[in-house]
């Protein structure tokens, strides 16, 4: 065994440490032309954990994420301008307004959705 090679290094993301890709590295595979295949054999994971971190399906707090959800009844500007008028208007105005229901304006004031607009 004259032939020594160096321990493999992988670094170690502290939000998800049992995963194989960090943030730089899901940044990277989303600025990509490269097909997913490509990308997959070259990162060491399956086809489907490079679409869904493309996609974002994975790796929502990845930070720089933009709004890529086309089902959205709001945009990240409108939800924005919800949780600033929070003490001004009310929630049902407010949901009148953007024609959302009085519950889907408490779950973005409260954080239960578009958390990670802050």
């Amino acid at each position: 065994m004259g032939c020594s090679t160096a321990p493999i290094v992988q670094t170690v993301d502290f939000e998800m440490p049992r995963s194989k890709l960090t943030h730089a590295d899901v940044e990277l595979i989303r600025k990509s032309d490269a097909r997913v295949k490509d990308l997959a054999m070259f990162y060491g994971v399956a086809d489907s954990t490079i679409s869904n971190a493309k996609n974002g399906i994975t790796w929502r707090k990845t930070p720089g994420k933009k709004h890529n959800n086309k089902r959205a009844k709001l945009t990240p500007e409108q939800v924005a301008w919800v949780r600033e008028n929070v003490d001004g208007i009310t929630q049902r105005y407010m949901a009148n307004m953007l024609r959302v229901s009085q519950g889907a304006i408490s779950h973005i004031i409260n954080y239960r959705s578009w958390r990670w607009l802050k």
